[in-house]
C-alpha cells in the first residue's frame, strides 16, 4: 500500500514542479548558458524556473535577472535563489527588480542569522 493510500487517498494526480538552473560556474559570462538552460526548460514543459543568484558582482546578478525575463518572457514563472549571499541592503535592491520583473519569488536573499530587519 502506498503511502498516500495509508494517508486516507492522494489528493491530486500531479504536483508542480520547477527547473532548477543557472548553477553557480567559473565562466566570466554566464548569458548564454542562462539563456540556453531557460529555453532548454520551456521546451521540456517546466511552468516555473529557479535560478541561482548571488556569489557575483550584484550588477551581474541584476543584468542576469533581466536577461531571464527577456528570454523566459511572460511564461514560466521565474524563481530567484540567493543561498544566503546579500546583505540585507543589497536584497532589498534585488527585491525591488524582482518585483518589477515579475518573479514569483526570492528564496534566501540573506544569512539566517541576519533575519532581523534592522540588522545589516
Amino acid at each position: 500500500m502506498s503511502v498516500a493510500q495509508l494517508l486516507g487517498g492522494s489528493l491530486r494526480e500531479a504536483v508542480p514542479a520547477y527547473a532548477s538552473l543557472h548553477n553557480y560556474t567559473p565562466a566570466p559570462d554566464l548569458s548564454d548558458e542562462l539563456a540556453s538552460a531557460l529555453r532548454a526548460a520551456k521546451v521540456s514543459g517546466f511552468k516555473a524556473l529557479k535560478m541561482k543568484i548571488g556569489g557575483r558582482p550584484l550588477r551581474e546578478d541584476l543584468r542576469y535577472l533581466r536577461l531571464a525575463r527577456e528570454v523566459a518572457g511572460d511564461n514560466p514563472d521565474l524563481v530567484a535563489d540567493a543561498n544566503q549571499t546579500y546583505t540585507v541592503p543589497m536584497a532589498i535592491k534585488v527585491g525591488r527588480l524582482l518585483e518589477e520583473l515579475d518573479f514569483a519569488w526570492f528564496e534566501e536573499p540573506i544569512p539566517i542569522e541576519k533575519y532581523r530587519a534592522n540588522e545589516r
